[in-house]
């Protein structure tokens, strides 16, 4: 008796008139139960089986498609190849889980594939499972005392198997062993790569994003990114420059919005703390005249393109001082123009007029220049 399959249940024996034995009336639901157990195994080992090929053949083909973009198509693949890739993909999946995935779980397991299953797992059953329900769906009917002998015996047989095992689970195991061997290969590919392999993963499985192909050289923390400058300073650029060959060099290539300057390179140099490159933008004494667009390139990767807004650096202008002396003083008033000393007698009361180059929302005076209002 195999360990863990339960025993045929008990018979129910009544005499006949002439005493001969007795007739089993619980063989049929035992046979029921352990086949309709060994057929959910069936349709769940295959099941899991093949989940497993379609992840594996997933992950297989992902890896293939970025070490295409790594290391063949220049620059990584363009818009183009990505939506091609995904769309290989995409109709592989489909096909698959209509062709196999939907049948399994749609369709129900032959009991006699069940018996047959049971069987190998047992051959000393000698086909006895199988034949009784061959002839239990037969048309042909048999005399009730050899149907009941071929259910005993089919019962006796199936007792003495252990069905919980008898489903081979080796498929299933061979597909989770290479499972684990590509996601292996995936992790030592992305420890000692320079480049990421699942940043292709991402740039495959959603083609329309704005992902950049992997490279060799990382740019990164690039300040003042999109930022602003006022007119006639300058801009201070600077990034960090990751995984660059001694012989690279990092430039700057930046352009104007009139287009009198396009793609201009600036050569980026490494400064005093050695690890941030930095460059002075624009490069002339006259400082920025106008908005810019700049991109930095080093070895093989190129960052996004940044913007440099232009604005005027807010002034004021004193227009006009006008006095109102004391009336002890007996003066008339006077106004003095574009001059911005402020004396008079005691009492006088003083008006200044200004006007600046941007709307003011608030101002204040300065006596002292100490920065107190």
């Amino acid at each position: 008796m195999a360990v863990g399959s339960p025993l045929p249940p008990s018979s129910s024996r009544s005499s006949d008139s002439n005493g001969l034995g007795a007739r089993v009336v619980e063989y049929d639901r035992y046979i029921e139960t352990q086949l309709h157990r060994t057929r959910r195994q069936v349709k769940g080992v295959d099941l899991a089986g093949s989940l497993l090929l379609l992840v594996v053949a997933s992950l297989a083909y992902l890896m293939a498609v970025a070490l295409v973009d790594h290391w063949v198509a220049s620059g990584g693949l363009g818009f183009a190849g990505r939506l091609a890739a995904f769309a290989l993909l995409a109709a592989g999946v489909l096909a698959f889980a209509a062709l196999r995935l939907a049948p399994l779980m749609l369709r129900r397991v032959n009991p006699v594939y069940a018996a047959y299953t049971i069987e190998r797992h047992q051959p000393g059953i000698k086909n006895s499972l199988i034949n009784f329900l061959l002839l239990r769906s037969g048309s042909q009917r048999l005399p009730e005392r050899i149907y009941e002998a071929m259910e005993a015996q089919a019962a006796n047989a199936l007792s003495a198997t252990n069905t919980d095992v008898a489903v081979d689970r080796a498929p299933v195991i061979r597909w989770l062993l290479a499972m684990v061997a590509i996601l292996v290969c995936m992790a030592f590919y992305a420890v000692f790569s320079p480049k990421n392999p699942f940043t292709s993963f991402r740039r495959i499985i959603s083609p329309w994003a704005n992902v950049a192909a992997p490279t060799r050289v990382a740019i990164e923390d690039v300040t003042p990114g999109d930022g602003s400058g006022f007119h006639d300073q300058h801009v201070v650029v600077s990034a960090v420059i990751k995984g660059l060959r001694a012989t690279e060099e990092v430039t700057l290539r930046y352009s104007t919005r009139d287009g009198q300057v396009v793609d201009r390179p600036l050569p980026m140099a490494l400064g005093e703390t050695g690890y941030r490159h930095a460059v002075e933008l624009p490069p002339d004494n006259l400082g920025l005249q106008q908005d810019l667009q700049y991109r930095i390139e080093a070895g093989d990767a190129i960052s996004p393109s940044y913007k440099i807004r232009v604005d005027t650096a807010p002034t004021i202008v004193l227009e006009e001082i006008e006095y109102k002396y004391p009336d002890y003083s007996e003066l008339p008033p006077r106004k003095v123009a574009r001059h911005g000393d402020i004396q008079a007698l005691d009492g006088t009361r003083v008006t200044l007029r200004a006007k600046a180059n941007q709307p003011i929302g608030q101002a204040h005076l300065d006596f002292e220049c100490d920065g107190r209002n």
